[in-house]
């Protein structure tokens, strides 16, 4: 009976252990493929389900709205207007204060990089106070995007201006007057939606720059 005993002991703690071991390969294996996927190893297909975020409140101007590109400095003085050429450029809303759009730098990079391959035009585009339009600057600097940076200080812009309103970062794809094409608001604390965000994002703007054409 003693043996018996013993022995379903014996047979319990062996159940346990290949329990524990089984439950530790998976959660290595689980945190190993994020890793991965965070560092480009496996890539993510399929896009981003943008519909839930295209009205909202911060969801920014609606398509086909014009925003007014003439509100945006560069720190030469010079205009967004005057910066955005005949066919459609990528504008990366940001916010220096955001932690969101520093997490995200790795979507923003992305997508700069993918867009402008296809011959796109990116910009950094912010609301910042005159006092504060340095420090801005250099926020803009630290995500080290290859896009020009354009920051607006205009009070009433800031009150009124839904770009201001928009959640950031987000993406806004506009004509040379300003005219919205498209729009891709906000960002994911997780990797693998950032990579569906950076497809969706790169696929409709590729598009929609093809249709320019």
């Amino acid at each position: 009976m003693i043996k018996r005993a013993l022995h379903s002991l014996s047979s319990k703690r062996s159940l346990l252990m290949r329990c524990a071991i089984v439950f530790t390969l998976c959660l290595v294996g689980t945190v190993l493929v994020k890793t991965f996927i965070r560092n480009g190893f496996f890539p993510v297909r399929g896009g981003f389900d943008f519909a839930s975020r295209m009205n909202g409140p911060g969801s920014g101007p609606a398509l086909g709205a014009k925003v007014d590109l003439s509100m945006y400095k560069a720190p030469d003085g010079s205009s967004l207007a005057d910066a955005i050429t005949d066919q459609p450029a990528m504008l990366f809303v940001v916010d220096p204060g955001c932690r969101a759009c520093t997490l995200a730098s790795d979507q923003l990079r992305l997508i700069q990089e993918q867009v402008s391959e296809a011959g796109m035009n990116t910009f950094l585009v912010m609301f910042s106070t005159v006092e504060t339009s340095a420090r801005a600057f250099s926020y803009a600097d630290s995500l080290g995007l290859a896009s020009k940076t354009f920051v607006c200080t205009t009070d009433e812009a800031v009150k009124t201006d839904s770009v201001f309103r928009m959640v950031v970062p987000s993406h806004i794809l506009v004509e040379k007057d300003g005219t919205v094409i498209n729009k891709w608001p906000g960002t994911s604390p997780d990797p693998v939606a950032r990579k569906r965000i950076v497809n969706q994002v790169v696929s409709d703007a590729v598009s929609a720059l093809s249709s320019h054409r």
